[in-house]
């Protein structure tokens, strides 16, 4: 497959600004993949689509998705040379994502998120793979990596945004007022723009044929039957709220865990624009 194909929604003819990698549950290199759907990266696409709204050349790179290795991932990135690398951090993916990381062109800075992210901030700074490492957003990304890719120094006063002190080794994190805070950390859900599914290469999917599927298709002509059983149907995957009620203790998203986020649901209005927004795909 062809780098263009690998970087979903991105103009390959232009700089980068910002390239989401999304790193593989495992190196395919050494075992290759047996299936062929992941789920999609709602979050990342989130955080890419509200960059590319500000003007930003953005792209995802779904490692996962397309069965990729550790060292075939850092090459693509490396070659598409972004201005920065952006990384969701996982407890089942931070092992790929800091060998990744640690392949990485110094010349591109490298910003990271995700729940391992928040639970063991201080653990990730101090990774020598993580050396490019420039900031490490806690929580909801899309205002702040925005602000981040218009300029990077602008880490210093944006909320949860940590980073190494070059100088002491230790944590050093974003000042910011209360007011400033709000903003950035818990964003409008239903002011935020509909999800961009080019950043997706397998979200709407196309499903095999049901046993329903196929006794519905029975009751009309013989070409409807036939067009049941080759396509099946079309599902996509959408966010209808954020925050977490429950406190499961193996769980990122506890509420525990995040006492700065707060439970915010999606208008029916904006959850219909954007499933009627599905239907005209």
């Amino acid at each position: 497959m062809r780098q263009s194909e690998l970087l979903t929604g991105a103009d390959t003819n232009r700089e980068l600004d910002a390239l989401f990698v999304n790193a593989p549950l495992r190196d395919y290199t050494l075992r290759p993949r047996t299936n062929d759907y992941t789920l999609p990266v709602l979050g990342m696409a989130y955080i890419a689509t509200y960059a590319q709204q500000a003007g930003f050349n953005v792209g995802v790179l779904d490692a996962e998705a397309h069965g990729l290795g550790i060292d075939e991932t850092a090459k693509i990135v490396n070659g598409a040379r972004p201005r920065w690398a952006a990384m969701n951090l996982l407890a089942p993916t931070y092992e790929m994502s800091a060998r990744i990381a640690a392949q990485l062109d110094p010349a591109i800075a490298l910003m990271v998120g995700g729940h391992h992210a928040k639970a063991m901030p201080d653990r990730v700074l101090a990774d020598p793979r993580m050396a490019g490492l420039r900031a490490l957003v806690l929580g909801e990304g899309e205002l702040r990596v925005a602000a981040l890719l218009e300029d990077g120094t602008r880490r210093r006063e944006l909320p949860g945004v940590l980073r190494r002190d070059p100088l002491l080794g230790t944590r050093a994190a974003g000042i910011a007022d209360s007011k400033t805070s709000a903003q950035m950390l818990g964003p409008d859900i239903n002011a935020l723009p509909y999800v961009n599914r080019a950043f997706l290469p397998q979200d709407p999917y196309q499903t095999a044929p049901t046993a329903t599927d196929l006794r519905l298709a029975a009751r009309r002509p013989a070409d409807c039957v036939q067009a049941a059983a080759r396509s099946g149907h079309m599902e996509a995957n959408i966010v209808g709220s954020r925050g977490y009620p429950y406190n499961c203790t193996f769980c990122g998203a506890a509420w525990s865990a995040n006492p700065d986020v707060t439970i915010r649901v999606r208008s029916p209005e904006n959850i219909i624009g954007e499933l009627d927004q599905l239907h005209d795909k």
